[in-house]
């Protein structure tokens, strides 16, 4: 499952990033990576168990606060990583977040989806942290090279 997620956030934010004009072809690489991470560490941050109701809201359409919080995360380490411009890195968030928020939820609300729920979801970042020697930023670096 936590590949699947990653797998989602990587593509989405390739494609994001790679359609974007404004940004320097020498800050690609680093601004995928970026944002992917962005996204990681913020759903590490949200998808929690004490945070049930917060993803219920999230996965139903009504989770705007972990949305606009993801988007400032992303936003933020633009700017302060890899050096672009608060507008650059905005259009980049809100073009990378709310559609993997969408992808990630019609899996959770797809009944044909057995495997795709709230509980997997939390499981997969938290219980990917429990049985993994260095949890999910090793699973993440492992996609980096």
């Amino acid at each position: 499952m936590l590949y699947s997620i990653i797998g989602y956030v990587k593509e989405f934010v390739a494609n994001a990033v790679d359609e974007n004009s404004a940004v320097p072809s020498d800050k690609k690489d680093l601004a995928s990576e970026a944002t992917t991470a962005a996204v990681i560490n913020g759903f590490r941050e949200h998808f929690t168990s004490d945070n049930i109701s917060g993803l219920t809201d999230l996965f139903s359409g009504k989770g705007h606060s972990i949305v606009d919080s993801l988007k400032k995360a992303v936003s933020d380490t633009l700017t302060e990583k890899v050096g672009l411009s608060t507008e650059i890195a905005n259009s980049i968030s809100t073009s990378v977040v709310p559609p993997i928020i969408k992808a990630i939820s019609n899996k959770v609300n797809d009944p044909n989806e057995k495997d795709f729920c709230v509980e997997s979801v939390i499981g997969a970042f938290i219980g990917e942290k429990a049985n993994k020697k260095g949890g999910l930023l090793d699973t993440i670096g492992g996609f980096f090279g």
